[in-house]
């Protein structure tokens, strides 16, 4: 019997996910798991996906929610045929009702989910306003990313459903009222977020190199009379600030001088990132 294709298929922002992803990649085995093609959703059409046998998605965590690119890139995901696939979070805290709302989606467009799971990792976000030498960014140094918990029993579970993904049921994730308030809360804090965005600025240690330009996955970032300008279409994925080389880009007067998060292992910008 032919071995299925199968994509792993993630968005990735400050490299959390996409080390995941590159961790599924590197150890599924055995049976029909013998390769896996990896790509970001910002370097492959909805239309190539119907090529795929199993698709497994991975995506972080945004307020409670799946990141608003990774909504519009299902948009126009063209299928012919019923998919099956796996989808896992990468979180910092709290992931709400952003499975059940983004299988709920997949499902319409002809997805059949096998499973589901969540990884702990470190909060891009919150990072930049902490201190480089706080104990919290000693620790983080310090992690083993290869042992975080959960990885290698997700890996496993991937694995099975690949095995026997043509006999596997679809999985359902049932309502859950902690989540459900988890998710309606953080959208309290919508405004606030929404203020956030309007505070990113490069400082005068901008040199004008465009790496921000270049990795911005919402082509938010512009260049204007030697300026460096931000546009409306911010989904807060914190890329630019974390990856501007010289620290320039700070979000209003709280992230000068304060940490900043490259992903497991900075390998994210010279494998993925430097490409574009």
């Amino acid at each position: 019997m032919e071995k299925p294709r199968i994509l792993i298929l993630y968005f990735s922002g400050t490299g959390n996910t996409y080390f995941v992803s590159k961790f599924i990649q590197a150890n599924l085995s055995g049976g029909n798991c013998d390769k896996a093609d990896l790509f970001s959703i910002e370097d492959i059409s909805g239309c190539d996906i119907a090529k795929y046998d199993f698709v497994i998605l991975g995506f972080p965590i945004y307020g409670c929610e799946a990141p608003d690119i990774l909504n519009e890139f299902i948009k126009g995901i063209k299928l012919v045929s019923l998919k099956k696939g796996f989808v896992f979070c990468t979180k910092a805290m709290y992931s709400g009702n952003a499975a059940r709302n983004l299988i709920r989606r997949l499902r319409n467009i002809g997805f059949m989910i096998l499973g589901y799971d969540e990884i702990v990792m470190p909060g891009s976000d919150g990072i930049t306003f902490l201190n480089k030498n706080s104990s919290y960014m000693k620790k983080l140094s310090a992690k083993d990313f290869f042992r975080t918990k959960g990885l290698h029993e997700m890996v496993k579970k991937i694995q099975l459903l690949i095995n026997s993904y043509r006999q596997a049921k679809e999985i359902r994730v049932a309502f859950n009222p902690v989540r459900f308030l988890m998710t309606s809360l953080f959208k309290i804090f919508i405004p606030i977020t929404n203020r956030m965005k309007k505070k990113f600025y490069a400082d005068d240690n901008c040199f004008q190199c465009g790496i921000c330009i270049r990795i911005c996955p919402q082509k938010n970032i512009i260049a204007t009379n030697r300026k460096i300008n931000f546009d409306n279409k911010c989904i807060l994925c914190m890329r630019c600030i974390n990856y501007c080389p010289n620290e320039s880009i700070q979000i209003g007067g709280f992230t000068e001088g304060k940490a900043r998060w490259k992903g497991p292992y900075d390998i994210y910008y010279s494998e993925v990132l430097l490409k574009k």
